[in-house]
């Protein structure tokens, strides 16, 4: 699922990703939403086309605001190419019980 959100006054476009562990901002987002990067541990991350990437960086506690909530996480910097930010399961589960049907997605 794909949404607009807004990170330090920024329009953001934000993809929702179920199959996604993690949470990612590109790092063209992180600096010009002027957020602090800080360095992390090499940290492998495999992508759903198989592409294996080398994190080193992140964004602790990012805030940004999506459909009038406002939400904070930490943030991996990986290039995402088309979104600005990526949730993933570690964003998901801070949500609680999700659930809904498809067939009204018509």
């Amino acid at each position: 699922m794909i949404v607009e959100g807004v990170v330090n006054r920024k329009s953001v476009c934000i993809l929702i990703d179920t199959s996604s562990t993690h949470n990612f901002v590109d790092p063209c987002t992180a600096k010009a939403t002027q957020c602090v990067v800080e360095e992390i541990a090499r940290m492998k991350v495999m992508l759903a086309t198989g592409m294996q990437y080398d994190v080193t960086q992140v964004v602790k506690g990012i805030q940004w605001k999506l459909q009038g909530y406002k939400f904070q996480a930490d943030m991996m910097i990986l290039p995402l190419g088309s979104y600005d930010v990526a949730l993933g399961v570690w964003w998901l589960t801070m949500l609680g019980p999700i659930s809904g049907t498809f067939r009204k997605c018509r």
